[in-house]
């Protein structure tokens, strides 16, 4: 029996894991879009809205980032 719940609690940690692991690429993903944002708007005097644009960031992602610019 504690083999069982041991195979259990792995599997349960490995999925942790796994799901810590995708939200962490999904998070730098966001982070490196948000920095080339920025330096659309610096460099090539953009607005918020242009540089999304620009990015060929869809309209339906575009308000996560203008409210973390």
């Amino acid at each position: 029996m504690s083999s069982l719940l041991d195979r259990v609690e792995e599997r349960g940690r490995q999925k942790g894991l796994d799901e810590g692991h995708q939200e962490g690429f999904r998070e730098g993903a966001d982070q490196k879009c948000l920095e080339n944002i920025r330096s659309l708007m610096e460099s090539m005097k953009l607005t918020a809205k242009q540089a999304m644009e620009a990015l060929k960031i869809p309209e339906s992602e575009q308000s996560k980032y203008i409210a973390r610019l």
